[in-house]
């Protein structure tokens, strides 16, 4: 082999190994999500509600079942939002990882429901996460909330939220009390819940009373 070759050869090496290496610790993984939006009271699937997620990929509808699918996206976490006319817009956050379907439930409540039931409440779901305490399956979510006193003058006083989780195999509820929140008043705070072996899918207020 002559000299020249050598040289071609020895220029080319670095160029393929970074080549390969590249592919390597920068691949592109993907995953999907599937979920169902049903009404709150009723339990009957939304037809045609809009799916949309941010980062964003296809918007897309629920069929006749109420179900969705957004697929081969890539991993990573998302907000979904729900709307469709005549209900309260939802939004959830979910996890899509390589390979997997991710699976988010949502319910939807009339809006002449929600003005009716939130007892001058707005309370909304800000972020959720699954963790493990010890053995693998024993898995917690940790949820963070926001309540906001909506109304024009009145004072609330004590007051209970009340919130669903959903999982694959389960539904889980936990409560939040709280004694007063003035006009225009904000309070935040977070739980954990004890959710067995499963992992929440999504987490939303399903209720607030105050007497």
């Amino acid at each position: 082999m002559s000299s020249t070759k050598y040289i071609i050869i020895a220029l080319l090496s670095p160029l393929l190994l970074w080549s390969c290496s590249k592919e390597t610790v920068d691949p592109n993984f993907t995953g999907s999500i599937e979920g169902q939006v049903l009404h709150a009271k009723t339990g009957e699937p939304v037809i045609n509600a809009e799916i949309t997620t941010n980062p964003g990929t296809d918007v897309v509808l629920t069929d006749d079942s109420g179900q969705f699918s957004v697929a081969d996206i890539p991993t990573g976490n998302y907000s979904i939002q729900v709307s469709k006319e005549g209900f309260v817009t939802k939004s959830v956050r979910i996890s899509v990882n390589e390979n997997r379907i991710a699976s988010a439930n949502v319910l939807l409540t009339e809006e002449d429901e929600e003005a009716s039931s939130d007892n001058n409440i707005s309370a909304e779901v800000t972020f959720f996460e699954n963790f493990n305490y010890g053995p693998r399956d024993s898995i917690y979510v940790n949820v963070e909330y926001k309540f906001t006193n909506i109304s024009a003058s009145q004072r609330i006083g004590n007051y209970e939220v009340y919130f669903k989780i959903f999982t694959p195999g389960s539904a889980f509820y936990h409560e939040v009390p709280g004694d007063s929140l003035a006009v225009g008043e904000q309070s935040t705070g977070t739980f954990e819940k004890y959710i067995y072996q499963y992992e929440a899918d999504s987490v939303q207020v399903s209720g607030v009373f105050a007497p």
